[in-house]
């Protein structure tokens, strides 16, 4: 992994301090669209509240101690101005010691949000430069941390298209043996698979 060259777009770190405050704007924003959606499916999610993001962190950190005796302060970056920001948060897990050959240590993309997205050409082209560096920022932090990947779960559609016109090479990958969402229903409707749409199946939800 290496940076190729230096993002055309401002990055700023996140840390702890920032975590809670981004968890509410998420929130409100998730509140927002699923209100006003046309849609006629049973909508559910997970909220990815600072309890959820917290747990992975404080996760990261014990075993980062016991490893480098130390732990990672950046917990995601940002890129934007307000009401055009686009933000990941993330989260380093150790399958093995980083001294052993595992390739399975990964810099785990926790949770992507970008405020406001549009379908606008120009828009999208900045959208795509503010998720090239989010990425490059990601690769780096994975270097750091002798991490091997960086792994993004289940991204909206519009997240993926942007991803796929970054540039940065990667693949897609379809979990069909490990790590399988399912979902048991106990509320209203039938619950069939075609009448429910689960968003945000993202990093952050899982253990």
């Amino acid at each position: 992994m290496h940076i190729q060259e230096l993002p055309q777009v401002g990055i700023k770190s996140i840390t702890e301090k920032d975590l809670d405050q981004l968890c509410r704007d998420d929130e409100a924003m998730i509140w927002r669209a699923m209100t006003s959606s046309s849609n006629t499916k049973t909508v559910m999610m997970l909220v990815p509240d600072l309890d959820h993001i917290v747990w992975h962190h404080r996760k990261e950190e014990f075993a980062c101690d016991k490893l480098f005796g130390k732990h990672p302060h950046i917990k995601g970056v940002m890129t934007g101005e307000p009401n055009d920001r686009m933000w990941v948060i993330w989260t380093h897990r150790y399958y093995g010691h980083p001294h052993t050959i595992s390739l399975t240590n990964t810099l785990y993309i926790l949770r992507v949000v970008k405020e406001h997205q549009s379908k606008d050409h120009e828009q999208r082209e900045h959208q795509v430069e503010q998720m090239r560096a989010i990425l490059w920022a990601a690769q780096h932090e994975a270097t750091e941390w002798k991490l091997d990947c960086v792994k993004m779960w289940d991204p909206a559609h519009i997240i993926q298209n942007v991803v796929e016109r970054t540039g940065i090479r990667h693949r897609r990958v379809k979990r069909d043996e490990e790590s399988i969402a399912s979902l048991l229903w106990f509320g209203e409707g039938s619950g069939k698979e075609d009448m429910i749409e689960w968003l945000g199946n993202e990093k952050y939800g899982w253990r």
